[in-house]
């Protein structure tokens, strides 16, 4: 790999040149693997010959045969990568092209001002997990392709529907339940959602929770029953037991 990949690949860490170039860098044989599952379109691939000599190469390799694999030195790829763990393998790949909005989809998740790029990405793993298609941001949330998002959510962003930065208030509408989690909320187990009826769960910032405004268009409030004095729950693991619950089977 010449100098000049190792700067253009290390510089897709950087938000500016992710923006400027519509591409993200992979990195590990697991998130590699799965985004192929969900279709992703790899402009290159690059592995050691360690990982070339694995069973896990023929994994990947069998996704699609057109793609164009390097062999490297472990050393290039540690230039490129930010995880201490790459596996041997990194991949080149394009921004997903995420769907314009029609109608709004009967399930779907708001992130308000998530800022830690760990939890935004187990978040939008997380709505994966449980079949939500459609993830709405506000405008001050942590960049959906940051590399530790890109990684945390491991794959989920080539499963999404679409990922789109919206203001709540253009989502309003009469036929739309807007739940959220509240400490003084509903008990979560009487929280019962019309199969007709469209829903969205806002989950609000780490720090400082559900924007004020936001609040004000929240139809039901609802609260997870703790066994025990603890504050408040991981805005990602309350997010889980939220959408268990919420999720038509």
């Amino acid at each position: 790999m010449s100098n000049t990949q190792i700067k253009f690949l290390k510089s897709l860490h950087r938000n500016k040149y992710r923006n400027q170039h519509k591409k993200i860098i992979l990195e590990g044989h697991r998130l590699i693997s799965q985004a192929l599952t969900f279709g992703a379109k790899m402009e290159k691939i690059w592995v050691t010959d360690e990982y070339q000599s694995s069973n896990q190469f023929k994994e990947v390799k069998k996704y699609n045969k057109i793609f164009l694999f390097d062999v490297i030195s472990k050393q290039s790829i540690k230039k490129v990568t930010e995880s201490k763990n790459n596996q041997g393998i990194i991949a080149l790949t394009s921004f997903p092209k995420y769907k314009k909005i029609v109608d709004y989809p009967r399930q779907s998740v708001y992130l308000d001002r998530i800022s830690d790029p760990g939890n935004m990405g187990t978040l939008l793993r997380t709505a994966s997990w449980f079949g939500i298609k459609d993830i709405f941001l506000s405008t001050d949330c942590v960049d959906v392709f940051n590399s530790k998002v890109i990684r945390a959510a491991m794959g989920a962003h080539f499963y999404l529907n679409r990922i789109i930065v919206l203001p709540f208030d253009n989502m309003k509408r009469d036929d739309l339940f807007v739940i959220a989690g509240d400490l003084k909320g509903e008990s979560l187990e009487k929280i019962h959602i019309p199969k007709n009826k469209k829903w969205i769960l806002v989950l609000g910032s780490e720090a400082h929770g559900i924007s004020s405004y936001i609040k004000s268009f929240i139809t039901h409030s609802v609260t997870i029953k703790a066994n025990c004095d603890m504050e408040s729950l991981n805005v990602v693991s309350a997010g889980s037991i939220l959408l268990n619950h919420l999720v038509i089977k």
